[in-house]
């Protein structure tokens, strides 16, 4: 009776022994349609701003251009964000202040050199078939349309492409082919917002809006790849972008999340809007060819 009693206080102590749940509480799985969902809501909250703002009618700066972008990339993180991952638009002329009491003393660049060399593979594919898609269109092959959705075959076949890939891990497909369709089924609302900026007096829509778009895809693409599979795991991450030395893009985006799902959240919205704005600065240049365009998907990255 007594070894019963024993057996049964134990039994007792294991059930009340509280259970390590550290690594599940900072497991996010990426949810597509939460983004998508976030894009959509952002996207309309757009439109309806554009068609009453009376600056919206006239001349927009570039300036203006990019803090429109800015807000729009913040209401796409408000979106999905939650109480154990948030995601936050910081401006440029914050980033070397201290960040959540803690000043980020390191950093480090990193672009296509950081890929593996099967998601440079990837990469560097998609790359080719936007650089073809570019040319054509410069060249008067292609109108706007067409350039649209030649983009979203482009992109959602990669998609299938990395799916079905098994050099790539099981977590790496299934992300980084949801990353490409990401950007299939949000071509449309980009395609949008883009033209939206560009508009010139007495309420015009300016067109040849197709390599603004091929540009915001292709920054977007490299930028998840580098961020998502080489971006450091760490409690608090920054993001700044890299042009020529120059400051451009949106200076910041933080998560708490440092599984891989929240990392691609936090490359999604970093790299859309990075590609946004520097496709709006660069509105006026012809298509320069792979090797000068894609200079500018290098991230730096502070923690």
């Amino acid at each position: 009776m007594m070894v019963g009693l024993l057996f049964f206080a134990s039994c007792q102590e294991l059930k009340e022994e509280p259970l390590a749940k550290e690594p599940e509480s900072v497991e996010q799985k990426f949810d597509r349609l939460v983004f998508l969902g976030a894009v959509n809501k952002a996207t309309r909250s757009y439109e309806e701003e554009a068609r009453n703002s009376k600056k919206g009618k006239n001349f927009r700066s570039i300036y203006d251009s990019e803090k429109r972008i800015e807000r729009y990339i913040g209401d796409i993180a408000q979106g999905f964000n939650t109480s154990d991952s948030f995601f936050n638009v910081i401006p440029e002329t914050s980033w070397d202040a201290p960040f959540q009491g803690n000043v980020l003393a390191n950093e480090a660049v990193l672009d296509k050199s950081s890929l593996s060399p099967r998601v440079r593979m990837h990469i560097d594919q998609f790359e080719n078939a936007m650089n073809q898609i570019a040319d054509r269109y410069e060249k008067g092959f292609m109108s706007e349309n067409q350039v649209r959705n030649e983009l979203k075959t482009i992109c959602k076949s990669r998609g299938n492409i990395i799916k079905s890939d098994t050099n790539l891990s099981t977590t790496d497909r299934g992300d980084l082919s949801d990353a490409f369709y990401v950007f299939d089924e949000i071509t449309d609302e980009l395609s949008l917002i883009l033209q939206d900026p560009t508009t010139l007096e007495n309420g015009f829509i300016r067109t040849r809006f197709g390599r603004a778009l091929v540009r915001t895809l292709l920054v977007a693409a490299i930028t998840v790849a580098v961020v998502y599979t080489v971006g450091l795991a760490v409690p608090a991450i920054k993001l700044k972008s890299l042009y020529l030395g120059h400051k451009a893009g949106l200076a910041a985006v933080t998560t708490k999340t440092t599984v891989a799902g929240g990392k691609m959240y936090a490359a999604l919205t970093y790299g859309l809007g990075k590609g946004m704005i520097g496709a709006v600065q660069k509105w006026d240049e012809e298509w320069k060819g792979l090797g000068k365009e894609s200079i500018y998907a290098a991230v730096k990255v502070a923690w």
